[in-house]
């Protein structure tokens, strides 16, 4: 399974460590260079450099060929990481976006609004 986590901190980390253990493609995003040799140096795992909501980073990571994506930055709100997760969803074979309802939408249902 091909794994993405951004946020090398403890969360992250020890989320790497864990499941490359189990044979999973684990790739880790984090801004901190340090963060990303020590996981390196931990695990078997690909890193890549850049800020947590980036796009550009999330692309060249491959974020959309992941089969999870967890986002662990906690100096992020929550909104950007629901956002660069929405973002990045998954592109089907015939080449449309997958569909992905808006987080407005998610809040009215579980609220009973809709």
């Amino acid at each position: 399974m091909k794994i993405v986590i951004d946020g090398a901190g403890e969360v992250g980390s020890h989320l790497a460590k864990m499941l490359s253990l189990e044979a999973n493609d684990i790739t880790v995003i984090d801004s901190d260079p340090a963060r990303l040799e020590r996981i390196n140096s931990e695990a078997d795992v690909i890193t890549f450099q850049g800020p947590p909501s980036s796009i550009k980073v999330m692309k060249e990571a491959q974020v959309q060929r992941a089969d999870l994506f967890i986002s662990v930055v906690p100096n992020v709100p929550q909104d950007v990481n629901i956002v660069s997760a929405r973002e990045q969803a998954v592109v089907q074979a015939d080449g449309h976006r997958a569909h992905v309802p808006s987080r407005e939408a998610g809040c009215r249902r579980n609220r009973g609004y809709a």
